[in-house]
């Protein structure tokens, strides 16, 4: 079966008691121009926060789409473990390529991060590139959350921000196997930019609680290791035996 078209709504254009929803904007200028959608047409919504609903496609004007909707789907397609990912900052075309393969992979959250080794810096114009490539991915693969890109952080601030996360994983060629996880659970993922993470900042990660995690022999791409790296994580705990 067919994958139905993916389309974010304002949630405040959900009316509940009707059971319809009102598109505008780009969405409903896709949904009538491109895809030339005709009465009965079905399609999903999100409202990026991670719940969807079946809908059909009813009537539109110029710049807006009415559409019937079913019943709401909380948590759509979303992994039963929370990866919130720190990353550190990319050349652009890498981190367009991470944070697309990131958010197909179920990541539930992004924080760009400034480290010694980082050659690229990070402005207002790649931040929004990175949310338009965030909203895409996430309707392309079919999940209800488009996942926050938050502000760019020093790796210090992050490592106290996730202080409190259960578990806390560092990806490194030298590290060991992955713990034991379980769906449910929180996990902080710190990969380090094309130059990796420096002495000291290794330092620092262990000393706030992060665990070196091996994912084999061959050295992989900042970007290669964020998909990589998050899908090892939620299919771990989603395949745990002990669950």
């Amino acid at each position: 079966m067919a994958q139905l078209e993916v389309y974010i709504v304002d949630p405040a254009s959900i009316d509940p008691a009707r059971n319809t929803a009102l598109l505008e904007g780009d969405e409903a200028h896709h949904l009538l121009r491109v895809r030339r959608a005709r009465p009965g047409d079905e399609v999903m919504l999100i409202d990026g926060m991670g719940t969807a609903w079946p809908a059909s496609f009813q009537q539109a004007d110029s710049i807006s789409a009415i559409l019937n909707i079913g019943d709401p789907l909380p948590a759509w397609n979303e992994p039963g473990l929370t990866v919130h990912l720190g990353l550190g900052l990319l050349k652009a075309d890498h981190v367009s390529d991470a944070i697309n393969l990131a958010v197909q992979a179920g990541v539930a959250s992004v924080t760009p991060l400034e480290t010694r080794y980082s050659v690229a810096g990070w402005t207002d114009k790649k931040a929004s590139r990175a949310e338009r490539i965030a909203r895409t991915a996430a309707k392309q693969c079919g999940r209800g959350l488009v996942p926050p890109l938050h502000p760019v952080q020093p790796l210090d601030k992050w490592c106290i921000e996730v202080r409190e996360i259960t578990h806390r994983i560092l990806l490194d060629g030298d590290g060991g196997p992955l713990p034991e996880m379980n769906p449910g659970e929180q996990v902080a993922l710190a990969i380090g930019p094309e130059g990796g993470f420096h002495n000291e900042e290794l330092g620092m990660l262990e000393d706030a609680g992060f665990q070196r995690v091996r994912l084999g022999d061959r050295r992989l791409r900042s970007e290669t290791a964020v998909a990589v790296g998050v899908s090892h994580l939620i299919l771990t705990a989603d395949l745990n035996p002990n669950k």
